[in-house]
């Protein structure tokens, strides 16, 4: 009884919100010299179902958006952040008491910024499993060049629940109004996503997708703690070093393409 009251008031939450819409459209601001795109890692209780859709985006002031505006400023630039939690869409959470957005909003929202703002240069920065949604958007947009993606201790774990449970709990309450994500990044919806594998040419390392970088992003920025321990080949004493975006900015193709 109690796991069903559970499944209804989840599909309740879900559905009452409607088809998604590009909140770019609908406010549609001034094309900005750059846009920064920031998810969320999971911030929702294990026991939440479905499971991650408790998320929140917690990044909002946070000290990396404060180091590229910075950044920006200092080369004359505008710039305008986006942030969405950790989950596929829009849904509502316990945690903030609100109704927080998801990838499927950054995916709509990069639809129609592809659309009105040539030009514009496009970084996305994520912390812990948030960099999984912030690797679905760069995948599902292969057309677009990302100056930097952004990894604040990036990882893949919980993937298999969060996607389960996704597919099993929150798609079959309306299939169509959840097609435009799933077909955006259908061909990494894979219950193996997040499970290391070595990388063709590149003996001795096992990665997960949240690992692997795209052709179309310029430089990727991987910042990790000294103490964690992950499947990747860095030396146990690699420091964390967020200052060093600054100088990397600072040399950037920024200052030619404005």
């Amino acid at each position: 009884m109690i796991v069903l009251l559970a499944v209804v008031l989840c599909c309740f939450v879900f559905q009452s919100m409607g088809l998604a819409q590009s909140l770019l459209a609908e406010a549609q601001p001034p094309r900005p010299d750059i846009v920064l795109i920031q998810f969320g890692g999971y911030t929702g209780p294990v026991s939440c179902r479905p499971f991650g859709s408790c998320n929140w985006y917690e990044w909002e002031n946070s000290g990396i958006e404060q180091e590229i505006r910075a950044v920006a400023a200092e080369l004359g630039q505008s710039i305008l952040v986006r942030g969405y939690s950790g989950y596929f869409v829009r849904h509502y959470s316990p945690i903030t008491n609100k109704e927080e957005l998801g990838l499927e909003d950054a995916l709509k929202d990069m639809d129609w910024a592809k659309a009105h703002w040539p030009g514009t240069q496009y970084i996305v920065a994520s912390g812990s499993q948030g960099s999984i949604f912030s690797h679905l958007l760069v995948a599902a947009n292969p057309d677009v060049v990302f100056r930097y993606l952004i990894d604040l201790d990036g990882l893949c774990g919980a993937w298999n629940m969060v996607l389960q449970d996704f597919e099993k709990m929150v798609v079959p309450t309306d299939p169509e109004r959840y097609r435009y994500v799933t077909e955006k990044i259908k061909p990494y919806l894979r219950a193996d996503l997040c499970v290391p594998k070595t990388v063709s040419g590149i003996p001795g390392t096992r990665h997960t997708f949240a690992d692997l970088i795209p052709w179309h992003v310029t430089y990727n920025l991987e910042v990790r703690p000294a103490f964690v321990s992950h499947n990747r080949p860095y030396p146990p004493d690699t420091p964390c070093k967020p200052t060093g975006f600054l100088s990397l900015g600072k040399t950037s193709a920024w200052r030619n393409s404005r």
